[in-house]
């Protein structure tokens, strides 16, 4: 039999945590047809892979790639990471389902998130995004949650309040529509507005919805242990999983994590290989209340040195991480909008202050009009590297990139977005692993491949095996490094030498080859 692709000569981690062996990969129409030692060395196509690792593609569990794919459909910076599968609407937001109401209010907030890749916006349920998103093809497979956040604008827009009952029943039908149209999750971002404003009776109905399709709960929680506590709460009541996103815990954490696991509650949690972390710059740093009604009100209210002065007071009474001049977690302007406010980009607030001669608060302020309050910033050192080790060991661990799909030309070679956007995986292979051995490739490769596409539903993906979808990942073990900065991000990997995506390879001896074989991977519930 003549097969479409044969891989030879590689060591071969299957993605279950087994031990490497020496084999051959056979794949035929988009498929693994055979894992042996025992077949011809031909095909249509053949890689060697001699001294190399060859082994699933990896899964990203956490990715913000929903709008910048359709500005680069090559993926480019995740691709060239060898992750073949993004899992992605994350922390509350999705690009859809789009109530005709709030559009104008969703595509403002979501030009921050689209680091300023042109919005098409013009769906209205998850079924139009999923179809526009596919037309020309994408780079890689995608998956999707449903996010809280759009579902909460939908129906009551930027308000500060609890939702009626009428509401209520609104926001479960549109998250009853979104699992018919394929999402297999449901994801929170309760620190983000106007997330925060809902209740935890609000988000277990929703939950219950999620139970009703056999799906996961994804959550960026409100914060410390008590945030923790009432996901793993939410899971207990509504006998939904959970995974607690980006999450590095402290070990009064680790033991409520733990201790939930014993009682029978299906958690687990991701995280990404840095210490610093990133997102909208008005979104840690200013107090709910100023950002009731919207980006639009937002943005009026922060003119009034009246409202600037009692963001400041209270900055000062807050702990240090949770304000823009604290000891850790000082945010670098990553992007702007504003041309006129490029020059800012890659500096800290306290230096933008300085550039533009004013006290912090002001241009902090300032900064947001001038970009309608799209500004991204990177918040430096937000996290103990002893505590990111740390999670990487932990068996509940799995792998999020937080990254978006960014490229190093055209139009998403901007600004300094956080270097997890193009080494997350390279930087788990060759400093956790090669460099100081906290974790064995084979621990690592399942964390990024058969641990993550269990915890996204996907039963055909994450291990090479006879008839699982032929995503495969080959990379050089003594080489696979990440290369990404945070003053210098744009930087390819190095070390990933092949990428197949179902069964076409995109990514050959390190270069893009055009290949455009992704899908959307529509999850297909047990309610259908």
């Amino acid at each position: 039999m003549g097969y479409d692709l044969v891989i030879k000569n590689g060591h071969i981690i299957d993605g279950t945590g087994r031990l490497r062996f020496k084999a051959n990969i056979y794949v035929d129409e988009a498929k693994i047809a055979k894992v042996s030692t025992d077949g011809p060395e031909y095909g249509d196509e053949v890689i060697d892979a001699k001294g190399m690792i060859v082994c699933p593609g990896f899964l990203d569990m956490h990715s913000h790639a929903d709008l910048t794919l359709f500005e680069n459909k090559q993926a480019e910076s995740f691709i060239h990471q060898g992750v073949t599968t993004l899992y992605f609407t994350p922390d509350g937001w999705s690009p859809a389902p789009v109530v005709e109401m709030h559009r104008k209010d969703l595509k403002n907030y979501y030009e921050t998130l689209a680091f300023g890749a042109s919005l098409p916006f013009n769906w209205t349920t998850y079924d139009d995004y999923f179809n526009k998103l596919e037309e020309g093809g994408l780079g890689v497979n995608v998956r999707a949650n449903v996010g809280f956040g759009t579902i909460r604008i939908d129906a009551i827009g930027f308000e500060m309040r609890e939702p009626s009952q009428a509401e209520m029943e609104h926001m479960k039908e549109l998250v009853d529509q979104a699992f018919r149209d394929g999402v297999c999750g449901l994801s929170t971002g309760l620190t983000y507005y106007p997330q925060c404003y809902s209740t935890t009776q609000e988000v277990l109905e929703l939950c219950g919805v999620v139970a009703k399709y056999g799906g996961i709960y994804h959550t960026h929680t409100r914060g410390g242990i008590e945030g923790v506590m009432e996901a793993l709460e939410l899971s207990e009541r509504s006998g939904v999983p959970v995974n607690l996103t980006h999450t590095t815990p402290s070990d009064e954490i680790y033991a409520v994590i733990e201790g939930a696991k014993a009682r029978g509650v299906d958690v687990t949690f991701d995280a990404y290989p840095y210490t610093a972390g990133s997102s909208f710059l008005s979104g840690i740093y200013l107090p709910s209340w100023v950002h009731e009604g919207g980006s639009d009100a937002m943005l009026e209210r922060i003119m009034k040195p009246e409202v600037r002065e009692r963001i400041s007071r209270e900055w000062k009474q807050s702990p240090p991480e949770m304000w823009p001049n604290g000891s850790r977690n000082t945010p670098l302007i990553a992007w702007c909008q504003n041309k006129k406010c490029r020059k800012y980009e890659g500096k800290t607030v306290n230096e933008v202050a300085e550039m533009m001669d004013v006290p912090l608060i002001d241009a902090f302020c300032n900064l947001l009009i001038e970009n309608k309050a799209n500004v991204m910033r990177v918040g430096l050192n937000s996290r103990l590297h002893k505590n990111v080790k740390r999670a990487f060991q932990h068996p509940l661990m799995l792998i999020g990139s937080d990254g978006w799909a960014m490229a190093p030309y055209g139009s998403l070679h901007v600004g300094y977005p956080h270097p997890r956007c193009y080494g997350t995986f390279p930087k788990i292979l060759g400093m956790y692993v090669r460099l100081m051995g906290l974790l064995t490739l084979e621990e690592a490769v399942k964390k990024m491949t058969w641990a993550s596409a269990q915890r996204m539903l996907i039963k055909d993906r994450g291990a090479l095996r006879k008839g699982m979808g032929a995503d495969i990942t080959i990379f050089n073990p003594e080489t696979v490094i990440d290369n990404a900065t945070y003053w210098n991000p744009h930087q390819y990997p190095t070390g990933i030498e092949y990428v197949i995506v179902n069964g076409k390879i995109t990514i050959e001896r390190g270069e893009h080859t055009g290949a455009l074989a992704g899908n959307v991977l529509r999850y297909k519930s047990k309610a259908e």
